[in-house]
């Protein structure tokens, strides 16, 4: 099993490209990075599709950090997947994530 980091990618953009240059080892990944601090604007939720067997996606975003994580981005890894968010203080993971 493997990690797929994500780095700052746009996935919206760029998802195709990365499809099918991943596309022998998507099956593989277990731990996945969301890319740019859990922003929508870089967000394409094919990717939990396209990684059937991972299982934990990570966040790191500061804590003071208002605008990251996106809400809309906890919910589509929260419906199948163990979300993990990472700060400069702790980590926590959420099994379930919904906003208000």
């Amino acid at each position: 099993m493997g990690q797929f980091l994500t780095g700052d990618v746009n996935l919206n953009v760029r998802y195709e490209e990365i499809k099918k240059h991943y596309k022998n080892y998507l099956n593989n990944v277990l731990v996945g990075q969301v890319p740019h601090h859990g922003s929508e604007y870089n967000w394409n939720d094919k990717l939990l599709n396209d990684t059937p067997n991972s299982k934990f996606w990570v966040i790191s975003a500061g804590i003071l950090n208002n605008k990251h994580p996106s809400n809309e981005v906890c919910c589509d890894i929260t419906k199948n997947k163990k979300l993990i968010i990472a700060n400069e203080i702790k980590c926590f993971s959420m099994d379930f994530f919904y906003s208000i």
